[in-house]
């Protein structure tokens, strides 16, 4: 299975495989939680595909069956660079002196299903570093400078 980091839009990854009673039984039923990610809906059908078939193929050689239930979390969505609340968030980090890049992540949040619903927005970053490990951190500095920015984005003409 092609796992990690796919192609520059695309990732994938089993996160959770569960089964068993105890160490020394073969276990009845074994449950495997994945996930595939691409800013390429195109991109996205084909791993998922992949997977699915891997995953029935691997249960097929075993002799076991596979149950796969495929469930759609969030949709990829891109914001246009000129877009009105893009251009909104350079003038507030203008403002303040913050220096902007835009880039795309493979992330997913709130922001996803308010564009589908047609409320376009961005989704600014704070200053995390080492995002979702047990290494995760944000300086102080950082934080105050989010709530400034924030500040500034509701009040900003």
């Amino acid at each position: 299975m092609r796992l990690g980091r796919i192609d520059h839009e695309t990732t994938a990854n089993v996160g959770v495989i569960s089964g068993g009673l105890a160490g020394n039984i073969v276990p009845e039923r074994c449950s495997v939680t994945a996930e595939c990610r691409s800013h390429s809906p195109e991109k996205l059908e084909a791993q998922c595909r992949h997977m699915v078939e891997a995953f029935r193929a691997a249960a097929a050689e075993a002799g076991a069956e596979a149950e796969i239930e495929v469930e759609v979390s969030f949709e990829p969505y891109a914001i246009p660079e000129d877009a009105p609340v893009v251009r909104r968030f350079q003038a507030a980090c203008g403002t303040l002196g913050f220096p902007v890049s835009l880039n795309a992540t493979g992330g997913g949040s709130d922001n996803n299903i308010l564009v589908r619903h047609g409320i376009a927005g961005i989704v600014p970053a704070c200053g995390m570093t080492d995002v979702h490990s047990t290494a995760e951190t944000l300086a102080v500095r950082d934080f105050a400078d989010t709530a400034r920015l924030a500040e500034r984005l509701m009040i900003l003409p």
